[in-house]
Order: C-alpha cells, then structure tokens, then sequence
C-alpha cells in the first residue's frame, strides 16, 4: 500500500489501535531509540498524519499495550530502555478545536500491576485484562482486570499460573485464547484457553500442523478463524500465515454478556 504524508520512521515493538477509519501508531524504537511520537493513518486516504500534541507526553516506551474504548486510546506499560513501565495514559480520539491531540495520565486504585513489558490487554465490555508479560527480569503469570468505569484494579489468581511473554490474546465469546509466546525458558506454540466466567484454564484438542514455537506475532478473530502471522524465535523471523478453524467450536463467539469471574 502506498502512504503519503508525514513520514514515520523504521521502528518495532510499537502498537497500531484501529478506531473507525483510522489507525492510531504509538511508540515503539529502532536500536537504541525509542519513540513517543503519535501517528494517524487515514486508512481511506492513505495519508499520514504526526498527531501534533499540546502538554505532557507519555515516556518513550516499546511492548507497551494500546486500546480503544469509549472516546479515548489508552496505553498501559511497556519499557523505555531502562525499566519497565505500569503508568495508564490516554488520548482522545479527536482532536482539538487547534489540531492538536492531548495525552493525560490516568489515575487509579486497588494497586497497579507490577511494571511490565511484553504482556497483552484484552477489552472485555468495560473491563480490560492484562495477563502475562515481563519486567526484563522475570516472566509474569499473573492476571489482572481494570474496570475503566471506575478505574479500579483487582488482581485474581488462577491456578495454575501460566508464564507467557510475548504472546497473542484474542478473544472469542467468553475464552481468551492465549497462542505462542515465550513461558521464561523456551518458546511455544500452545493455545492456552482462559474461560473468563469460570477463570479456570482449558484445553482442546488441536489438529493439523502447530506452527513453529515462536513470539512477537500478530493473532485475530475473524469469521470463524484465528488468523496467526509473523513472529520470532530468538533466531529466525517468521513471515508465515496459519489459520486455526474455530467451525467445530462454533458456539465459542455466539454468547451472551457476562460477568468475568462469575462462575468461579
């Protein structure tokens, strides 16, 4: 695809939020350097656009997490080189009446998580699940949930515990299916699936060829299929393409709302 305007420098380790027609690119880094600029794509257009911002800008970081929810994307953690981050900003989605974008720290309660890198942030309704992840240290197994409409934390223990960094975690109805990434000794190419009412992990069996242990790949839902691309190994980059047929498990999407934790 051929872009115009602005242009946006080589960088990994960045995040890409889609809301509506355009794309929201934050952070990320090239070698040493680690970036804090905010990019717009018009995904109709093709244009690009550096968000110019007016006040404080969040530290430049890399594997930090973006979403969109409500008017705003949010970012939570990531690593900027020296330490790891478990700061929670956010930007709106529009800008201001001047063109410019203003980022905002948010303030929360009930204890942040511990500074991570590398994990996933999952929205589920209005509650945001972060599992997994590493401070550069050690690899994560907790969970924890956000309630972005009073912004309180909780942190919940599943039993047992399972270690991953650099994984995907992609929902489907009421599962979070958790492929690849890294448990703090090898890489892996397990699909772990947390089911969110019961918060208990479970497994199914899986067919055909798993793809080679691998992290830092791209995983989504779409009509029936997890898409899986890309990723790394710690020696090789993969640049490979697998589908995972959900049609035997077909009532995994189509379920009603629910409550996380509450068949537990």
């Amino acid at each position: 695809m051929k872009t115009h305007g602005d242009a946006v420098p080589p960088c990994r380790a960045h995040t890409a939020t889609a809301v509506g027609t355009r794309l929201f690119v934050f952070g990320g880094g090239d070698g040493t350097q680690y970036f804090s600029d905010l990019f717009v794509l018009n995904v109709r257009t093709c244009v690009w656009e550096r968000a110019r911002i007016t006040g404080v800008v969040p530290a430049p970081r890399r594997t930090h997490t973006c979403f969109h929810f409500g008017s705003h994307v949010y970012l939570f953690g990531g690593g900027d080189g020296h330490r790891a981050l478990n700061d929670l900003w956010r930007v709106r989605t529009e800008p201001e009446a001047d063109g410019s974008y203003v980022w905002e720290e948010v303030e929360t309660t009930g204890g942040r998580p511990f500074p991570r890198g590398y994990h996933t942030s999952t929205l589920v309704g209005s509650q945001l699940v972060v599992f997994g992840g590493s401070d550069g240290q050690e690899c994560f197994g907790d969970t924890s949930l956000l309630n972005l409409d009073s912004m309180e934390w909780s942190h919940i223990a599943i039993d047992p515990p399972l270690t991953r960094l650099a994984h995907s975690a992609t929902l489907v109805g009421m599962y979070l299916f958790v492929i690849c990434g890294h448990d703090g000794s090898d890489y892996s190419s397990q699909v772990l699936m947390l089911k969110l009412d019961t918060l208990k992990w479970e497994t199914r069996m899986i067919y055909g060829a798993a793809p080679i242990p691998r992290g830092y790949h791209a995983c989504a839902l779409h009509d029936g299929r997890l898409i899986l691309h890309g990723g790394y190994n710690g020696q090789e980059v993969f640049d490979d393409l697998y589908t995972l047929e959900l049609s035997s498990y077909s009532y995994l999407p189509q379920v009603p709302e629910f409550v996380i934790g509450c068949h537990r």
